[in-house]
């Protein structure tokens, strides 16, 4: 029996939808989402795994492997990929089946853009598509006024060289269910990548959805580099017993996270335990330590 997989590289400037859009495709949050740039920090696998019926009633088993990445961006003078962030990024786009690149479609065409798009372009031989996100977010006559800009451009700029260009929502199943396909269709033939049950590292789910929690308490008041480790992960008849250390990077950022009388502390255990539980489908006992280590990055 044929099975067909691969890696699609989700890309784009920050802020342009990326971990919706692979939340939404595995029906199931696995990836810190908030409306601050820079949420995601490190590159997350979410595998899709689906048997496509054909006519003849047989069944072929379809998985991608799904990679978000870090909003890649411009930073103080230097060339983009200098930054760490930014080499983790342009070290996959070589290595995927299939990238993705997401424009912010709530936005009018913006240069960075262009720049981005084509340094993925030169570094891939692999299909690139160019997605138009959050056409739910403004109206019908703002979000087609930006999308055929950015459209032209990609035309003009690179022609043939994308393979695809299409508008979506993450929103809108009818939007994913199209894209899903797309994917789909553009996966090698190959052994499967992962077990057909899996959809993510607990650990790194853990740790993303914590994180999310804490930027959405604190907003600008914490840094980016805050991390989260994972102490201890243990499966229990029933539920789940999680240790986890929030990782700071100066001593004067943790009365911010602990709060008066530990309220703040005890607000994000509450709803990342809300969160873990949606996601893991049992109850979870959650347990959170503050540090402080300056060498955070």
């Amino acid at each position: 029996m044929k099975t067909f997989s691969g890696h699609v590289l989700l890309i784009g400037r920050p802020n342009a939808g990326k971990s919706v859009l692979l939340n939404a495709c595995l029906k199931r949050k696995i990836a810190a989402v908030s409306h601050r740039a820079h949420t995601t920090r490190q590159p997350c696998v979410g595998v899709y795994y689906r048997e496509k019926v054909l006519d003849n009633h047989t069944s072929v088993p379809q998985q991608i492997a799904f990679l978000d990445t870090p909003g890649i961006h411009l930073t103080q003078g230097l060339p983009d990929h200098h930054h760490p962030m930014n080499q983790k990024v342009w070290s996959l786009v070589s290595k995927a089946d299939v990238i993705c690149y997401l424009v912010d479609g709530t936005s009018p065409w913006h240069i960075y853009d262009e720049k981005f798009l084509g340094r993925v372009l030169e570094k891939t031989r692999s299909p690139v598509v160019v997605l138009f996100t959050k056409a739910d977010k403004v109206t019908h006559k703002a979000f087609s006024q930006n999308h055929d800009q950015a459209r032209l451009a990609v035309e003009r700029l690179y022609g043939d060289k994308v393979s695809a260009m299409t508008a979506l929502s993450a929103k809108r199943p009818d939007d994913v269910h199209r894209f899903l396909d797309h994917m789909c269709g553009l996966m090698p033939e190959g052994p499967l990548l992962y077990p057909k049950d899996f959809v993510a590292e607990d650990n790194h789910v853990v740790c993303e959805l914590i994180r999310e929690q804490m930027f959405r308490l604190f907003g600008q008041e914490l840094p980016y580099e805050t991390k989260i480790s994972i102490d201890s992960f243990q499966q229990k008849p029933g539920c789940v017993k999680i240790m986890a250390s929030l990782i700071l990077k100066k001593e004067n950022h943790k009365p911010i996270v602990i709060g008066v009388k530990g309220a703040k502390i005890k607000q994000i255990g509450i709803l990342a335990r809300e969160s873990l539980e949606r996601y893991l489908g049992k109850l979870v006992h959650l347990n959170l330590f503050v540090k402080v280590k300056g060498d955070v990055c």
